[in-house]
């Protein structure tokens, strides 16, 4: 389960991957896809249902218990940002500089019966300094990264702990124009026990839904909403459920106002 094929930029219908991938080899496709580029995004978003990524890990509750409950088909369209993260990652690994440097390590620990893994982008150990590469539309204008990317950077030093000692947090933002570099302030470097009790409350809440077969609730944190408006993967089968608790909702209220009526 999880994204299992394209929604088909032309017609609409659901597709598997290899379907519109082979259609793009014709090279008299309709959309605006090459089979490379959909190739890119089908690698990104296709993962073990076993293990939980750190990126979903912080993300929304609902969208990663949903992905790993349902078959999901994603237009292209919706999925280009996957691709576009390729991009940094590829230049790195092809003009790797520091013979040193540790490029997209997988690690993995497991908190609260949940498997977490994550693949920070580079790791220098000698100077005890990891780095993630993000594309985006525009470099930040003041020298902070986004609140979701610290939450990430913080996650993944945590993940490493075991193997590599990381003081100095950055990330490598990179849009059309030019690239910056923004480290996090320490103070914006989270002690490895609070990022501990952050996985251990994420992952609980994932083990509880997934013990139970109940769709967890969605979270109220102002960040998610970008997610939620334009980048989920189960933005579909979320509406549906949400319908039905807002009238299981509805149906409730309507009950109490009809009993103090009577």
């Amino acid at each position: 389960m999880g994204v299992i094929g394209f929604k088909c930029v032309d017609t609409g219908e659901n597709v598997s991957f290899d379907k519109c991938i082979n259609c793009a080899l014709t090279y008299e496709n309709n959309c605006n896809f090459t089979a490379d580029i959909l190739k890119g995004i089908m690698e990104e978003v296709t993962e073990s249902r076993e293990k939980i990524s750190v990126t979903r890990l912080i993300g929304c509750p609902r969208a990663t218990y949903l992905i790993n409950r349902h078959d999901v088909y994603v237009s292209p369209e919706k999925l280009y940002w996957a691709f576009r993260g390729v991009l940094g990652h590829a230049v790195i690994e092809r003009y790797k500089a520091d013979p040193d440097a540790i490029l997209e390590k997988r690690f993995a620990r497991t908190v609260g019966g949940i498997k977490i893994t994550g693949k920070p982008d580079i790791i220098i150990p000698k100077y005890e300094l990891m780095r993630d590469y993000k594309t985006t539309k525009e470099v930040p204008y003041f020298n902070r990264v986004y609140p979701n990317h610290e939450v990430q950077l913080n996650i993944y030093r945590w993940l490493v702990r075991k193997e590599y000692k990381i003081e100095r947090l950055e990330i490598v933002y990179m849009d059309m124009k030019k690239t910056k570099i923004i480290p996090l302030s320490p103070k914006k470097i989270w002690k490895l026990s609070d990022c501990e009790a952050y996985v251990l409350e994420r992952a609980s809440i994932l083990e509880k839904a997934f013990k139970e077969n109940k769709t967890p609730s969605v979270p109220g944190e102002f960040p998610l909403y970008w997610q939620c408006r334009d980048f989920c993967d189960t933005r579909d089968v979320c509406a549906g459920i949400y319908q039905e608790e807002l009238r299981a909702d509805f149906d409730k209220w309507a009950e109490t106002e009809w009993a103090q009526v009577d």
